[in-house]
């Protein structure tokens, strides 16, 4: 957010609009969404300061997937604040001793909190509290359960093997 004030400073809109698209673009594939709309409507007044019609069609375009993910993202409302925190590091692998550790709570204390995100969330056990987590931070389609997944790239693209005798195993492209 440092060039985006840098931009504002120096009155350079394009940037600064540009600036808080990108910050947004980045919280919302991370699964964020504290503080994006408020990045959305600032970039929405410097769009139309600029009178960018580009850039207006980018800040609604990241408003919809905005709307999706959080849409999604407020999936857990019944979970308390330390719940879902316990419950993201679950979920992220981590022992309740290690969590323990981290958050300075006791083991027995991880342990209830856990039993109560299960009753809650209607879990019995780590996988599918992990499922659960990683399926309400995961944007959808609207209207769908299918999930959202980005376009290939070239780096993904694997090339079939050689028909001619030549090494049978695919490599990636680079």
């Amino acid at each position: 957010m440092e060039a985006f004030s840098d931009f504002s400073l120096s009155g350079e809109r394009i940037e600064a609009c540009a600036t808080l698209l990108a910050a947004a673009e980045l919280s919302l594939n991370a699964g964020r969404t504290h503080g994006v709309a408020d990045w959305l409507d600032g970039a929405a007044v410097l769009a139309d300061q600029c009178r960018s019609a580009r850039l207006l069609g980018d800040v609604s375009r990241r408003r919809s997937r905005l709307a999706d993910l959080s849409a999604t993202t407020d999936a857990l409302p019944s979970l308390t604040a330390r719940e879902r925190e316990i419950a993201e590091l679950a979920s992220t692998g981590m022992t309740n001793a290690g969590i323990a550790t981290t958050l300075f709570l006791s083991v027995r204390t991880v342990e209830t909190h856990l039993r109560q995100v299960y009753r809650k969330l209607g879990v019995s056990n780590r996988a599918a509290l992990t499922r659960r987590m990683l399926d309400n931070t995961v944007p959808r389609t609207a209207g769908t359960d299918r999930d959202v997944v980005p376009p290939p790239t070239d780096r993904d693209v694997v090339p079939p093997p050689t028909a001619a005798g030549g090494d049978s195993r695919a490599t990636r492209a680079t």
